[in-house]
């Protein structure tokens, strides 16, 4: 019995041996990572839309090659651009010429633009001085930054929010009877305290 069972079997044996020795890897199974497409392709071109930088298959995509999330990607297909350099569109332009940039390329050039647009708009809405001003009274006060005029209104018992100041300076939206204005450009047009009154229903 014993010869006919190596006899009949010794391929089983063999197979076995193949299949854990350690410089065979054929009990290894690769499987191979590819994307599947979703949605639109994705185009991230120049602001005038004369050079592509770089195309995808999907928002998925472009949020894995270049670190760019998808709402950032839905907020420019509306019309905004991205980091005022580039713009992102789900139709091809014609007449753009192809950047022949790698992934790495595009990634290391979108990291740069993201260094000068954060030093811009830090310098845009903190560097300089802003100015505060009375909606009744019209009476004005600078101060140096928005950390200064949230604790100048904490030694006068108002609490401020730093946030909601920053997004209305120089708009004329008032929070707590106040206008803010930044002195690094000219300030948007403002309203008389009384037309002020009367758009906000009577309320400051």
């Amino acid at each position: 019995m014993g010869a006919e069972f190596y006899s009949n079997d010794y391929f089983l044996f063999l197979e076995q041996y193949y299949l854990l020795h350690k410089s065979f890897n054929l009990n290894t199974q690769r499987i191979v990572n590819f994307r599947v497409s979703q949605g639109n392709r994705i185009y991230l071109y120049d602001l005038e839309g004369r050079t592509l930088y770089y195309s995808s298959k999907s928002l998925s995509q472009i949020q894995g090659d270049l670190g760019i999330h998808p709402n950032t990607c839905k907020s420019c297909l509306k019309g905004n651009n991205y980091l005022n350099f580039f713009n992102i569109t789900d139709t091809p332009i014609e007449g753009a010429v192809l950047a022949n940039f790698t992934v790495p390329e595009v990634a290391s050039l979108i990291s740069e633009k993201k260094v000068l647009f954060l030093s811009s708009t830090s310098k845009t809405k903190f560097s300089k001085s802003l100015i505060i001003k009375e909606t009744e009274t019209g009476k004005t006060q600078e101060f140096p930054s928005i950390t200064a005029i949230v604790n100048y209104f904490k030694t006068l018992n108002i609490i401020m929010d730093r946030n909601k100041i920053a997004k209305i300076i120089n708009t004329s939206e008032s929070y707590k009877g106040y206008l803010f204005i930044s002195s690094l450009r000219d300030p948007l047009p403002l309203l008389e305290p009384a037309e002020l009154a009367e758009e906000e229903g009577g309320e400051s």
